[in-house]
């Protein structure tokens, strides 16, 4: 406010044409929309008003009238305008502070992880590190939303440098009686997948309490499930996009009978990851559509280009098969095949409907 009262003033002095410094100044105003995270550019816009408040009209309009006076300027082409410099202030300086966070984390998330991954296999099942609490260990981030607010969480995570998101369509399950006394239709769902490490996540869980204000209800939920394995270092790199991770020591999990493999693949190639996945003794697979975001960085991470729209394989393996179904998955569907498949897996703790399958295994 200072800085653009002390612009008003010189203005007066020297006589210079208020037009053009508006225009100038909203032209830098609106540029900087398209590089702002979305809650940066709210806040600068609803500042403007508070910025224009009882202080500048009490007390800087006859400052700025009494300076014009003083020097002998005209008080219509000399001293209007005061107010319109200062309330775009806020605009711009809030703004460039968005901006400047932007830039502070992406160089963060670009900056940190080569070093995690520098002693790692490059096509190896690498067993992921657990630890008691959130550390750096690795998780699938669930989230379910309104549709219309999907968006808004895409470029609300990429601020936490999560660019890599899948996103499916589901629907809410409100009773119809509710809605009908409402005069409500359906709640249409968006469900994002995205992977994160236990640090991004925390500091996500804040932002998501603060920022997005998630705890009002109808706005939405989201949970993590920890990671087991994944298939291959590039992908494992393209996954966390650059997220601050660092790999602990290798361990396997104890306790757990069944996993869960979760493939993410090019649409139109289920068949042939799941005809790689039964030779290696997997059962069935339940196939989800989904839109990827972030598929850009691809090239930089796996050196291939992939395609935006995805299909989910979900397959649930014996702990003792889950190793030998990546490899074959990996090796028959992965990044040098068409359907540039990337696996990893979810630890599964309980299951029913499989005991039959356990009965013919014992029996053999």
């Amino acid at each position: 406010v200072g800085v653009f009262l002390v612009v008003s003033l010189l203005r007066m002095l020297f006589s210079i044409a208020l037009p053009p410094l508006l225009v100038g100044c909203y032209a830098v105003v609106f540029l900087l929309e398209f590089f702002v995270p979305p809650e940066f550019l709210a806040v600068a816009f609803d500042s403007g008003g508070v910025a224009s408040g009882p202080m500048t009209a009490a007390f800087l309009l006859p400052l700025a009238q009494g300076a014009c006076t003083a020097i002998g300027g005209s008080m219509v082409t000399d001293a209007f305008g005061v107010v319109a410099m200062v309330a775009m202030t806020p605009l711009i300086t809030i703004q460039v502070m968005g901006l400047a966070a932007k830039l502070m984390q992406r160089r963060k998330t670009e900056t940190a992880a080569p070093a995690a991954f520098a002693d790692m296999d490059e096509n190896a099942i690498i067993e992921l590190y657990r630890r008691a609490f959130m550390g750096d260990n690795l998780y699938w981030m669930i989230t379910i939303t309104d549709r219309n607010q999907s968006q808004k969480f895409l470029s609300f995570y990429k601020t936490y440098g999560i660019e890599v998101v899948l996103s499916t369509l589901g629907k809410g399950t409100a009773a119809s009686e509710i809605l009908n006394d409402f005069g409500l239709e359906a709640t249409q769902k968006a469900v994002l997948l995205s992977v994160v490490t236990g640090k991004v996540w925390s500091a996500v869980q804040k932002g998501m309490q603060t920022i997005m204000l998630i705890d009002i209800p109808g706005t939405g939920i989201a949970f993590t499930m920890p990671l087991s394995s994944i298939g291959g270092k590039r992908q494992l790199e393209f996954l966390t996009n650059g997220q601050p991770f660092q790999k602990g020591e290798e361990s396997v999990l104890k306790d757990t009978k069944y996993e869960l493999l979760v493939v993410i693949a090019n649409q139109g190639y289920t068949e042939q990851i799941m005809a790689a996945a039964r030779r290696e003794n997997a059962g069935g697979g339940t196939v989800i559509h989904a839109k990827g975001t972030g598929m850009e960085g691809a090239e930089k991470f796996l050196g291939v280009s992939l395609a935006s729209e995805k299909e989910l394989v979900l397959i649930v393996v014996k702990h003792a098969d889950k190793n030998n179904v990546m490899t074959a998955i990996m090796q028959e569907a992965g990044l040098e095949t068409k359907a540039k498949a990337i696996v990893f897996s979810l630890p599964v703790t309980g299951t029913a409907g499989l005991r039959l399958q356990d009965l013919n295994e014992e029996n053999t």
